[in-house]
C-alpha cells in the first residue's frame, strides 16, 4: 500500500467476530490498523454496521467473546465515529447464494473500494465484483498489509 493513498476497504462482519475472538491473529491486525486509520478508509452503510453489531452480540458468539457488552458499544461507537458512510442507490438484488451478503457489494460499488474482506465463502468465491477483488483477510494482509 501506498503512503499517500488510503486503501479504501468494506469488511464483513464475520472478519469483526474472528478479530474480537482472536486479536492477535490476522483478522485482529486487520481491525486494529482499521481502527488506527493507518492509510485506511473503511467504508460501510448502517445495515452493515448493525450486522457487525447483531453478530457480536449474538449469546453464540458472545460467550465466547473476552469483551463486555459495554466494550462491544463503544467498539461499534469507534467504527461509526471512523467510518466513512454511504447510502447504495444501485441494488444487485440476489445475486449470491447468500442474498444477505449482496450489501457489501452494494457497499463497495458505492463507496469506491479498493477490496473487500471476507471470510465469508459465498463473497469468496465471486473473487471480483465490479473490478473489487474479494479476498480473505489471510491474502487481503499479504496484498495490502504486510510490509
Amino acid at each position: 500500500m501506498e503512503s499517500n493513498n488510503s486503501l479504501r476497504l468494506v469488511v464483513d462482519a464475520n472478519v469483526f467476530v474472528s478479530a474480537c475472538l482472536s486479536p492477535s491473529r490476522v483478522p485482529g491486525r486487520i481491525i486494529r490498523s482499521i481502527l488506527e486509520k493507518r492509510n485506511l478508509t473503511f467504508i460501510v452503510t448502517s445495515e452493515i454496521i448493525n450486522e457487525i453489531q447483531t453478530t457480536l452480540t449474538y449469546p453464540r458468539v458472545s460467550k465466547y467473546l473476552k469483551m463486555p457488552k459495554e466494550e462491544v458499544a463503544r467498539f461499534i461507537i469507534s467504527l461509526e465515529i471512523i467510518s466513512d458512510y454511504v447510502h447504495p442507490t444501485k441494488k444487485f438484488g440476489n445475486i449470491l447464494d447468500d442474498p444477505d451478503d449482496v450489501k457489501y457489494l452494494e457497499c463497495a460499488v458505492e463507496g469506491m473500494a479498493d477490496v473487500i474482506i471476507s471470510g465469508d465463502k459465498h463473497l469468496l468465491s465471486q473473487k471480483v465484483f465490479n473490478g473489487i477483488p474479494i479476498l480473505s483477510p489471510r491474502d487481503a494482509w499479504n496484498h495490502y498489509f504486510e510490509t
